[in-house]
């Protein structure tokens, strides 16, 4: 690997304008567990400017720009995903803005800012890394094994911009209004454009059993498509010096979210499953909210060594280009089928399509609950902190919060058809029937016939589902040392337990930690177990010392982490619904295993006239632990095969140079 940056600033006119400008370029090359011979290139490129230019006394003009360049060349490859399966990324994100400050008085400051950030994504084949799609191997996915082989079925271009326009306006009044004040009140206004263009080998996706051909997806390509976002927010708040030890923080925001897309058209390939289709412009959701805040700091003692705060607040949450995108008529669909693989060349002929099964994606095959709400958080935290030293503190924090309103899609139809009991032998984690751990599992088939019918809603009652809330609580104490006396000391210990519904996949990248993320299943089949009772800890140190040796400074840095919370799944296949992956137990029985890391930075400060040459060598994973995060959890012949280890021990030597 290697680490190359840079960064000058300076006076452009003494006493008028100044500059900064950076760039760095890291590069780094990687083997992946279980594919030997594979090695994988990730490149971050970062480019800033800045110029600050002075008006007049009062004034002052500020622009800004930064560039990234991100480069993953094999993006979610794993021993369950080769390198033919993975897929080439290629990032680029433009982030510019022009902000005029002002001070209007001496009690009053005035605050504007226009910007644009507009960023893209390609992902193609790592196999010709081109959209053209020519000669790539048809992408399939066993069901049982979990194994990918062939082109993947996401490849994508997808590019977004964002205008916005903010503004804020503080004051400090005089005068003693029951204590002092200090109110701010501002603006947001942005509008949101999320675009993307798909496209599939040959417009199909295989799905394999035990390498037996299973189900077969075809899909609406290739085609782009458009989703919009407009807001525009208000907010106030107002910083309340009630007496000398007691300060309020009270505050409020609104917001309007309007979600939608433009006019657009598409003609798939496909036109014997997707008809070619048009779109007027539409708005089918908008959103109103009013979200109050309210923080307290206390200085208990009134001499500044104990201070105790506390905050209690709602936020609705920034929605997602996703609450429409299935909605839209131009969205990238599938059809899934039975697959009668009749000839045996595993490839999709005439006379061989099955039954139909389910669709996904968009397309229009999803509608918007009219009745949606937005969601929204509400969060209590406590904090207490003490000085038990000068330059140092001990804190503990309590911070509990509350996710309620979480959209998700909810198939209606099919959800009020699922009530044919259906049992299911589970041969348990060793994968051989007959043995102790075997369980039977009574499960719920679709009746056939039925109607598909789905829908984006806020899950609940009204829609014959548990509501999709989640509750989170972290408990932390922290010990902070600052710098001085040559040493420094950071340490703090936290743990967090989750109350949520959670997906019954695991995570499958050499880059993941095994676990299962949050996420909302209408099948009664997915969500069996219920809600999700899960935690994590981890244990942190920081540490810095000047030795002296020559001034030469050491710094560390330790972290143990617990694993997380995983499931065995289960694949299932259903008479009539076909393949179902659902989990085999509660994800609060199993946790990965724990993750230790030291890392080591020694660095050497020399002058050099009037400027400083400082060299560093930074050790990461200094004991070269070499702990699994993450392995396949789907149960069968390949249950707990291992995806990923943690990084082994690096070197990284450096010159930075000042002046």
């Amino acid at each position: 690997m290697y680490d190359a940056n840079g960064d000058l600033g300076g006076p452009l006119v003494r006493g008028k304008a100044r500059f900064y400008v950076s760039f760095r370029d890291n590069n780094y090359y990687t083997t992946v567990a279980g594919l030997p011979g594979v090695e994988i290139q990730s490149r971050l490129s970062n480019a800033t400017a800045k110029v600050n230019y002075s008006l007049n006394a009062r004034n002052t003009l500020i622009g800004f720009y930064t560039w990234r360049y991100k480069l993953d060349s094999d993006r979610g490859i794993s021993a369950a995903v080769p390198h033919e399966s993975a897929r080439n990324q290629v990032g680029l994100m433009h982030l510019g803005k022009v902000e005029w400050t002002s001070m209007l008085s001496d009690r009053l400051f005035l605050d504007l800012q226009v910007g644009v950030h507009k960023a893209s994504n390609e992902y193609t084949s790592p196999l010709n890394k081109s959209r053209d799609t020519t000669g790539l191997p048809v992408g399939r996915n066993d069901l049982v094994t979990g194994q990918s082989s062939g082109t993947a079925n996401n490849l994508a271009y997808n590019p977004d911009i964002r205008p916005q326009f903010t503004g804020s306006l503080s004051w400090s009044p005089g005068g003693k209004l029951w204590g002092s004040h200090f109110v701010k009140v501002g603006f947001q206004i942005h509008k949101f454009n999320s675009s993307g263009e798909s496209w599939v080998v040959e417009d199909v996706y295989y799905y394999d059993r035990n390498d037996v051909p299973a189900e077969v997806s075809i899909y609406n390509t290739p085609g782009t498509s458009t989703n919009t976002k407009q807001n525009i927010g208000i907010y106030a708040q107002d910083a309340w010096n009630v007496g000398k030890r007691v300060t309020l923080n009270i505050g409020a925001r609104y917001d309007n979210y309007k979600l939608g897309w433009p006019a657009m058209s598409n003609t798939p390939n496909q036109t014997a499953f997707f008809q070619p289709v048009s779109t007027p412009a539409s708005t089918p959701v908008t959103w109103n909210s009013i979200g109050p805040r309210l923080g307290v700091s206390w200085d208990v003692g009134g001499d500044s060594r104990t201070v105790a705060k506390a905050f209690i607040g709602r936020f609705y949450l920034d929605p997602s280009t996703d609450v429409t995108v299935d909605a839209n008529p131009v969205g990238k669909a599938s059809r899934r089928y039975v697959f009668n693989d009749i000839s045996g060349n595993k490839l999709l002929d005439a006379g061989e399509l099955g039954n139909f099964l389910s669709t996904s994606g968009g397309g229009g095959a999803v509608r918007i609950d009219p009745n949606i709400k937005p969601p929204y958080g509400d969060e209590l935290s406590l904090h207490v902190e003490r000085e038990v030293f000068t330059g140092a503190s001990l804190r503990v924090s309590y911070v509990y919060k509350t996710l309620r309103n979480y959209d998700a899609e909810v198939d209606i139809g099919y959800l009020a058809a699922t009530k044919t009991p259906y049992t299911y032998l589970d041969a348990g984690p060793d994968n051989v029937v007959g043995t102790p751990d075997d369980q039977t599992l009574n499960l719920l088939d679709r009746e056939k016939g039925a109607v598909s019918d789905r829908m984006w809603t806020t899950p609940g009652a009204a829609v014959g589902t548990p509501a999709n809330d989640a509750n989170y609580q972290t408990l932390e104490a922290a010990f902070n040392r600052r710098f001085k006396d040559k040493w420094m000391l950071m340490t703090s210990f936290g743990n967090t337990w989750l109350n949520e519904f959670t997906t019954e996949g695991g995570r499958s990248g050499v880059q993941d930690f095994a676990g299962n993320e949050q996420g909302f299943r209408w099948d009664p089949n997915r969500r069996s177990f219920g809600k999700s009772e899960t935690s994590y800890w981890n244990y942190k140190l920081v540490g810095r010392y000047t030795t002296p040796f020559w001034g030469i400074s050491a710094a560390t840095t330790y972290r143990l982490m617990s694993g997380y919370n995983w499931v065995r799944t289960l694949s299932v296949k259903f008479p009539v619904a076909g393949s179902v992956t659902i989990p085999a137990s509660e994800v609060s029985l199993n946790r990965a295993p724990k993750v230790s890391i030291v890392d080591v930075r020694l660095d050497k400060s020399l002058n050099i006239g009037s400027g400083k040459m400082m060299f560093v060598v930074d050790l990461s994973n200094l004991l070269n632990a070499g702990t699994v995060t993450n392995f396949r959890t789907g149960s069968g012949s390949r249950f707990k095969e291992i995806i990923a280890l943690l990084p082994g021990r690096s070197v990284r030597v450096g010159v930075e140079v000042r002046f």
